[in-house]
């Protein structure tokens, strides 16, 4: 479960279990806002009645532009477990993301916004089925009328995924 109160600049949330939130901060950035309450097993999870020790509120003092909601399905492809600790992208797998929450790369406007929408759920319809194998429910609240900078080409590469893999099969498998 996850709530967010959002008044355009700010924000505020309360978070348990598995979903997740990221957010793209007025500079540009991508942020892990939340992380995912999974138990010892890979596929159980930290449930809403464990309890307040299990819960997670805040409100970040940095200023956001847009964020992301998304229940495990969808965040486990945006946060994989093979960016885990990169430094450059803080977990999160910034090209997946940045299609749905950066207004820029969205081209969003107050006038073409239904239009944004319907496109946003094609993509649901036709696309990640094969790597989405959970819940696929999304939320993005953008704020209206701003633009983020947008950083360097490489910040938004698509990762090297093999040689992750590799990285953690020696970390794993090495004797």
């Amino acid at each position: 479960m996850t709530a967010v109160l959002f008044d355009g600049k700010n924000f505020a949330y309360g978070h348990c279990g598995d979903s997740g939130i990221i957010g793209l901060t007025a500079e540009g950035r991508y942020r892990m806002i939340t992380q995912t309450q999974k138990g010892e097993e890979f596929n159980t999870v930290v449930p809403l009645n464990f309890g307040p020790r299990h819960w997670s509120f805040g409100s970040p003092e940095e200023e956001f532009c847009s964020l992301l909601l998304m229940t495990d399905g969808l965040f486990d492809v945006a946060a994989p477990a093979l960016l885990a600790g990169d430094e450059k992208t803080g977990g999160i797998y910034i090209r997946f993301v940045r299609q749905f929450m950066d207004a820029s790369v969205l081209g969003i406007t107050e006038e073409n916004v239904a239009e944004i929408g319907k496109t946003v759920s094609g993509f649901f319809d036709e696309g990640p089925s094969e790597s989405v194998t959970d819940d696929k429910t999304m939320v993005c609240l953008i704020r209206s009328g701003f633009l983020p900078p947008s950083g360097e080409d490489a910040y938004y590469a698509e990762p090297d995924w093999a040689a992750l893999r590799e990285e953690k099969y020696k970390r794993l498998y090495s004797t």
